[in-house]
C-alpha cells in the first residue's frame, strides 16, 4: 500500500505473519477480549512458522505438532510464493502456554514460535475495523493522533487482504496482492490486512474511521541553526531559502512564489537582501505537515498569537541573554510595563517594528525579521579550531590537530567546507569565488552520491508554484545537488546529510573514504575514494566531533540559552537555561574544565 503521487517504485515490506498476527488487542470496552476478535486471535493461542521444507510435506508436519503438543489447529496459512507456511494452535487449559512455547523453540519442525496477546483496547470507535486494529492502545494511538495520522505515507505493505473501499483508505490504495494460496476468495474483504493497513496509512482519523498513526514526516533532514547559520547565502538543503526576502514567502524574486504571495499585503517586488533567514523563517511556519496544519496561513498564525501571552506556557530564567530583563520567573512568560503585566506579542510587535507593521497583514514580514534577528545572533565562535587560530596554541588536543591536518590534506574536506565558515555555500565564499563551482553547478551545492539523484533533485527541484528550479546555472550537476553545511557544532547535530541516514560522524568519514555510496553521472568529481587509514579517521572524527564544538552550545550558555521546552513526543522536557551543573558536566568532559576562549577566525581565506 502506498500513497498514490509515490515518486519512486514500491518498496514492498514483507511481513510474515508471525509478525503480522502478534501482539493482538481487541477494543471493544465492556467485553472480554475473545468476544470481539475471530477465534484465531483469541488467548493462550500460539504462531507458528513451519521449518522450510516441501509445500506437500507442511500438512503432515501440521498434524504431528498437534498431536505431539496435544495442540489444536485454528488456522493455517500457506504463502507459496515465498515458501512460508504459518499455522495457529490453541493450547489446552490444562497446559502451561509457556512450557509449549518452549518446547515448540527447539522442535526441528519450527522455524518460529511466539505467543499470540490479546490486550483490552482503550480507543472506541464507531468503525467495523477499529476493534481489529490489534495492539493500537500499546502505542497509544489515541495520543498519538494528537500529532500524527497516516497522512502523507509512502509505504507498501503485503498482507492478507485490503478493503480499498474504505473511506479512510480509498485512493490510498496503489497496488493489492495476495500470498496466501486460495486467498483471492476474501482477500478485498480481508478485516486483517485492512487493519493493519489503517494503522500505517489511513488518510485520517475522523472519529468513525480506522486509526492511521504513521508519523507525518518530511523527506529530509531538517539542518541545524547552531552551525552559524547567519553566514549562508541561501537557506535549506536546496537553497530555496532565498537571500532576496519578499516578506511573504521563502521564494525571493523567482517565479515559484504562489498568487498567495504575490497578492499579500507583506509581498515586496523589491525585497530585503541578504536575508536568506528571514526567507527561511517564512517558510515552515504555515507548512504541513513541518509545523502546522494543511491550509493555514499567516492571517491565522497572528489571531493565535495575538490572542496569546507571550510564552505563556514556558519559564524563562532571569539570566537569559535575551529576555532575562523581562522574565516574569518564578510565574511564566514575560512582563511588560512599569506595573508588570503579562507582555502580548502585538505589543511586542508594536514596539520592535511600529505601530504600522505590527497588523495581521504584514505579520509574515515581522515573522522573517524578527526570527532572522535571532538566529543571526546564534554564532559558535569559540570552539578549540577558533582559539588555535586566534593564536591559543594548546587549544587542540594532539589528536584533533591531526584531524585538522588530514581535514586539510588527505581528507580533501576544505575543497567544500572552505574558508572560516567551513562551507562552500556562505556568502563570502560566492562573493570571492563567484556563483558557480568547479563542475559548472550552484556554487556551494554538490551531488555526493548519498543516494541515487532520482529520488531528490535537490538543487534542481521546484517548490512553491513549481515553476522554475532552484538552480541558478541550469547545470546537469544540480541535479541531487545539496548544499554543504557549515561544521561547527556537527558532533552536536546527528544525524547526517540531507537524509539523516548516517547516524555517526564516524559513518560520515567512511561514507567520503570510499567515494560515496551512489555511482550518480552527476557526483561531484572531487567525490571520490581517499584511502585514509584507520588512524587517520578516527583523527578526523575527533576533530569534528570536539574540535568544532563550541561548548555554550552543549552548556546552553548564551547566546545559545532558551525559555523552558516542552517536548510532546516523548520529552524529556528542557529546563528553561542556563543549566549551571550540565555545563560543569560538560565543560569538564569536553573542554578540560576551562572556560572556553574568545578568539574567532579572521577574514575570508580559503584553506
Amino acid at each position: 500500500m502506498t500513497g498514490p503521487r509515490a515518486p519512486r517504485p514500491w518498496w514492498w515490506i514483507v511481513l510474515p505473519c508471525v509478525a503480522l498476527l502478534a501482539g493482538c488487542a481487541a477494543f471493544d470496552r465492556g467485553r472480554s477480549p475473545s468476544d470481539a476478535i475471530p477465534e484465531q486471535l483469541q488467548d493462550r493461542q500460539l504462531i507458528v512458522t513451519l521449518a522450510s521444507a516441501p509445500s506437500e510435506l507442511w500438512e503432515p508436519m501440521r498434524a504431528t505438532l498437534a498431536r505431539s503438543y496435544g495442540l489444536r489447529e485454528i488456522g493455517a496459512f500457506p504463502l507459496l510464493s515465498i515458501g512460508v507456511q504459518c499455522v495457529v494452535f490453541q493450547v489446552p487449559d490444562d497446559r502451561s502456554i509457556e512450557d509449549v512455547l518452549a518446547r515448540l523453540q527447539r522442535d526441528p519442525y519450527v522455524a518460529s514460535v511466539q505467543i499470540n496477546q490479546v490486550f483490552g483496547g482503550l480507543a472506541p470507535h464507531g468503525d467495523p475495523y477499529a476493534s481489529l486494529q490489534y495492539g493500537a492502545h500499546m502505542i497509544r494511538a489515541g495520543l498519538a493522533h494528537r500529532w500524527a495520522t497516516g497522512k502523507g505515507v509512502r509505504i507498501a505493505v503485503v498482507d492478507t487482504g485490503v478493503d480499498t473501499s474504505h473511506p479512510d483508505l480509498r485512493s490510498r490504495i496503489v497496488k493489492t496482492a495476495t500470498f496466501v494460496e486460495g486467498g483471492e476468495r476474501t482477500f478485498t474483504a480481508d478485516s486483517h490486512g485492512t487493519a493493519v493497513a489503517g494503522i500505517i496509512a489511513a488518510d485520517a482519523d475522523n472519529g468513525i474511521g480506522i486509526f492511521g498513526v504513521a508519523p507525518q514526516v518530511t523527506t529530509r533532514n531538517a539542518p541545524t541553526t547552531v552551525n552559524g547559520v547567519a553566514f549562508f547565502r541561501q537557506m535549506f538543503w536546496d537553497g530555496r531559502g532565498n537571500d532576496n526576502f519578499n516578506g511573504a514567502g521563502p521564494f525571493g524574486q523567482t517565479a515559484n512564489n504562489t498568487a498567495a504571495q504575490k497578492t499579500s499585503a507583506a509581498f515586496s517586488a523589491v525585497g530585503i537582501g541578504n536575508s536568506a533567514l528571514a526567507s527561511q523563517a517564512v517558510g515552515p511556519a504555515n507548512k504541513f505537515p513541518e509545523v502546522s496544519c494543511n491550509g493555514r496561513t499567516f492571517g491565522n498564525l497572528y489571531d493565535k498569537l495575538t490572542a496569546r501571552k507571550v510564552l505563556q506556557h514556558q519559564l524563562v530564567h532571569p539570566q537569559d541573554s535575551a529576555l532575562g530583563a523581562m522574565s516574569a520567573w518564578p510565574a511564566k512568560g514575560l512582563k511588560c510595563g512599569t506595573d508588570g503585566h503579562a507582555c502580548g506579542y502585538g505589543e511586542l510587535i508594536a514596539a520592535a517594528f511600529g505601530p504600522s507593521l505590527a497588523v495581521k497583514g504584514q505579520f509574515s514580514r515581522v515573522f522573517g525579521q524578527a526570527v532572522q534577528a535571532y538566529e543571526s545572533t546564534l554564532i559558535p565562535d569559540q570552539t578549540p579550531l577558533d582559539r588555535l587560530l586566534a593564536g591559543n596554541s594548546k587549544a587542540m588536543t594532539d589528536s584533533q590537530k591531526k584531524g585538522l591536518s588530514v581535514f586539510r590534506g588527505k581528507g580533501g574536506c576544505t575543497k567544500c567546507h572552505a574558508g572560516p565558515e567551513l562551507t562552500d555555500a556562505s556568502v563570502t565564499f560566492a562573493n570571492i569565488f563567484g556563483l558557480i563551482n568547479e563542475d559548472g553547478g550552484d556554487q556551494g551545492f554538490h551531488n555526493l552520491g548519498v543516494r541515487p539523484t532520482i529520488e531528490d533533485l535537490g538543487r534542481a527541484g521546484t517548490g512553491g508554484a513549481n515553476v522554475a528550479p532552484f538552480s541558478v546555472s541550469s547545470s546537469i550537476m544540480d541535479h541531487g545537488a545539496f548544499k554543504t553545511p557549515a561544521l561547527r557544532n556537527v558532533g552536536l547535530t546527528a544525524p547526517y546529510f540531507h537524509t539523516g541516514g548516517k547516524a555517526t560522524l564516524a559513518d560520515v568519514v567512511d561514507f567520503y573514504n570510499r567515494g560515496g555510496d551512489f555511482p550518480n553521472t552527476e557526483k561531484a568529481r572531487r567525490i571520490r575514494p581517499l584511502g585514509l587509514s584507520a588512524a587517520d579517521k578516527a583523527a578526523l572524527v575527533e576533530f569534528l566531533a570536539n574540535g568544532l564544538t563550541d561548548c555554550r552550545t552543549a552548556k546552553d550558555e548564551a547566546p545559545f540559552d532558551h525559555p523552558s521546552l516542552t517536548v510532546p513526543n516523548g520529552g524529556p522536557d528542557l529546563p528553561a537555561s542556563p543549566r549551571r551543573e550540565a555545563a560543569r558536566r560538560w565543560r569538564e568532559a569536553r573542554c578540560g574544565g576551562r572556560p572556553p576562549g574568545t578568539g574567532r577566525a579572521a577574514g575570508p581565506r580559503r584553506w
